[in-house]
């Protein structure tokens, strides 16, 4: 076991050093810096690591997986300007959410992240933006994700999506990985777009098929419709209802007023007649 690295310049002077494997160590810090030449491909994986900071100009292979307590928080900087392939397998990646680290990737064509089951379980598209330029595999192999957001057309080079061993529902959700699958080079002018695949536990072209969702989708805005209509006829009902109250009210109103007058009128007569009656008395 390995946890301290000791050279009296470090390993700021191996710059003829091709390949770094530091695996299956107890390593919980790493800081290198090369000036000029650094290994072609680094391996630390199975490790103890906690903090990684490297910085290198000729580093294209970066394995970091297996270091259960590392985070892709400010802990893990990476300062390499050529870097193509990225293992971030089996360590403590808990959501997509402000991850800093991807746009510092932005030459990478190679993404893997599996086994890193997230808290948070909706994957959104647009995360990948900053490594759209040259991303070309990107692997989310058992990763918990149950729902899938955003976009896919920025999406140009990549060839490959691993999403097997997810809890993605197959439903019409899955229409923009079809569409991304569906891209052709007259879709992109300026790219020779290639085969493309995906690897997912549903049959995405039988469930998410155009006419299909495009029936849901009508049959949704159907609903909808009906919907809005139900709700304004009772809403003209219970005006009307009110109206009718308020008329009836009116009307019982009206009547009463009139019972009165009459009722006094009659008053009026009957005084009058006794007062005749006296009259004639006397």
């Amino acid at each position: 076991n390995l946890n301290e690295i000791h050279f009296q310049n470090g390993m700021y002077n191996l710059a003829l050093m091709d390949n770094l494997n530091l695996s299956h160590n107890i390593i919980e810090q790493i800081n290198i810096k090369w000036h000029r030449e650094s290994p072609h491909t680094i391996d630390l994986s199975y490790n103890n690591l906690k903090f990684v900071y490297l910085h290198g100009q000729t580093t294209y292979n970066l394995n970091l997986s297996s270091n259960y307590q590392l985070t892709l928080d400010n802990n893990v900087q990476l300062n390499l300007s050529q870097l193509k392939y990225i293992d971030l397998s089996n360590i403590n990646f808990r959501s997509f959410k402000n991850v800093n680290l991807f746009h510092n990737l932005t030459t990478i064509q190679t993404l893997i992240l599996n086994n890193n089951h997230l808290d948070m379980k909706i994957l959104n598209w647009n995360v990948f933006h900053p490594m759209s330029k040259y991303l070309t595999h990107l692997s989310l192999y058992n990763m918990s994700i149950e729902q899938l957001e955003g976009y896919l057309d920025n999406q140009k080079q990549l060839l490959t999506i691993d999403l097997y061993k997810n809890n993605i529902k197959c439903d019409c959700s899955l229409k923009t990985l079809v569409k991304w699958l569906n891209f052709t080079s007259e879709t992109y002018k300026y790219y020779d777009v290639l085969k493309r695949a995906v690897r997912i536990k549903c049959n995405i072209y039988e469930v998410a098929a155009d006419d299909l969702c495009d029936q849901t989708s009508i049959r949704i805005s159907s609903l909808t419709k009906y919907l809005i209509l139900f709700i304004m006829a009772i809403l003209i009902f219970v005006v009307i209802i009110k109206l009718i109250n308020r008329f009836i009210k009116r009307l019982k109103h009206r009547r009463n007023n009139f019972y009165h007058r009459v009722y006094t009128d009659a008053d009026v007569i009957t005084l009058d007649e006794r007062n005749l009656r006296e009259n004639n008395d006397e």
